[in-house]
């Protein structure tokens, strides 16, 4: 008999299982479609069930990975919940029945300048009642300092290239001034957002996307 129950129990589980995983299931959207397997299925505290379908970068952990062009679905009902284009890096992670989604910049910081993908928005969605909520995204960059002496040199630097024209190290000196104006750095804040005038040159191609990309991302930080 105990043989018997435990093998209706293994029966039942299993088709649960395989019932759960049939659902969770990418779905047509920025970077997945429906043949694509999820980087990341979760179940919030009220038990509705999502996918992470994208490009993925890096696992983290069972819970955390790094992903771009990706979309967030509502596993029942294959509703995106959210969505990032290629351009656009994140790390989602799951913690305490909630999903986190930072959205990463890449940045030459620190003493050294050396590039690292820094934290810069964040959004989290969660459970309600049967369905879900997702906040509005909240800025979560943290000021990584660099010397005094490293910054009037790199700023001196730009001074001398006032007026020139383009430059091959146009986008290397874009990325540092938006390091520094997101560090409150009002003079680098001002000539991110006058490039074009500040060094006669009209960027173009990649270097006007990732102008366009500069300006969105101090936005998150006041002035």
């Amino acid at each position: 008999m105990k043989k018997y129950l435990f093998l209706i129990s293994l029966i039942v589980t299993s088709n649960f299982i395989l019932g759960q995983t049939k659902e969770c299931n990418c779905f047509a959207g920025i970077g997945s479609s429906e043949n694509d397997k999820p980087s990341l299925i979760v179940e919030l505290s009220n038990g509705v069930n999502l996918t992470v379908c994208g490009y993925k970068h890096k696992e983290i952990s069972d819970k955390e990975i790094i992903i771009s062009e990706f979309n967030i679905f509502d596993c029942k009902t294959g509703k995106s919940l959210a969505e990032y284009g290629a351009v656009r890096t994140c790390t989602v992670k799951f913690d305490s029945g909630k999903l986190f989604i930072t959205e990463l910049i890449g940045l030459h910081v620190g003493e050294n300048w050396e590039w690292q993908l820094v934290p810069l928005s964040q959004e989290q969605i969660t459970g309600k009642d049967e369905g879900v909520v997702i906040s509005s995204p909240k800025c979560v960059y943290e000021k990584i300092d660099v010397p005094n002496a490293k910054v009037d040199k790199f700023m001196e630097e730009v001074q001398e290239l006032k007026g020139k024209g383009y430059n091959k190290n146009h986008d290397l000196i874009m990325n540092k001034l938006t390091y520094l104006a997101l560090n409150g750095n009002s003079k680098a804040r001002n000539i991110l957002t006058n490039f074009d005038t500040y060094f006669n040159c009209t960027p173009d191609g990649a270097l006007a996307e990732q102008w366009s990309d500069a300006i969105w991302a101090v936005s998150w930080v006041k002035k």
